[in-house]
């Protein structure tokens, strides 16, 4: 079975692509003890955003996917902003990244086929175990993804893309308290652009 990419010419193999069902998991994310948060380093994090927010909004996304490593204990995040290229099928683009995946800054992803497609489709936040085991494309970043959670980006009401973040180690897991976080970075991350307008 052979499916093409709308990132670039070439085509992957997508052996045995596990079903939605087998790698979705935002149910079990009210079931996980909540992970202590150092309130000082938030706060501080949380106060250095407001003031970039009103000195330099275009500063924001790139902020914001930091906090959102270091206040979700995680080992990647970033932002995917949806893309409808006159010439092609929709797609998601990283257009910022922190973390281990921080040089994957530009890679996208078929809108229908992705993390990022099931979040705005759903419209709210999305956890996802092992997805490369579906979307098999992201086994070419040289990195596992043990969990993803996305939550939707708004800009005006209107949707713009997602927030998303990655654990790349066995044992970390995300829950309800990052959830709430990556929520209000994204609220944040969704006023910068539309103050850098």
């Amino acid at each position: 079975m052979k499916a093409k990419s709308t990132f670039g010419s070439s085509e992957f193999s997508a052996p045995r692509i596990a079903p939605l069902n087998a790698v979705l998991r935002t149910s079990t994310a009210a079931r996980r003890p909540l992970r202590r948060t150092d309130i000082a380093t938030a706060d501080g994090i949380y106060q250095s955003l407001a003031a970039t927010l009103f000195a330099r909004a275009a500063a924001i996304p790139q902020a914001v996917v930091r906090a959102a490593v270091t206040l979700c204990g995680a080992g990647s995040a970033g932002i995917s902003i949806l893309e409808q290229p006159a010439d092609g099928p929709a797609r998601f683009r990283w257009t910022v990244v922190a973390g281990r995946l921080s040089k994957s800054v530009d890679f996208s992803t078929p809108a229908d086929f992705s993390t990022g497609g099931v979040c705005a489709e759903r419209e709210e936040p999305v956890r996802f175990a092992f997805p490369e085991r579906r979307f098999t494309y992201l086994q070419g970043l040289g990195v596992a993804f043990v969990e993803m959670l996305e939550v939707p980006l708004h800009v005006d009401g209107r949707s713009l893309g997602t927030l998303w973040t990655a654990a790349h180690t066995v044992g970390r897991r995300f829950g309800e308290d990052e959830t709430e976080t990556l929520t209000r970075l994204s609220a944040i991350a969704g006023t910068s652009y539309t103050r850098a307008r």
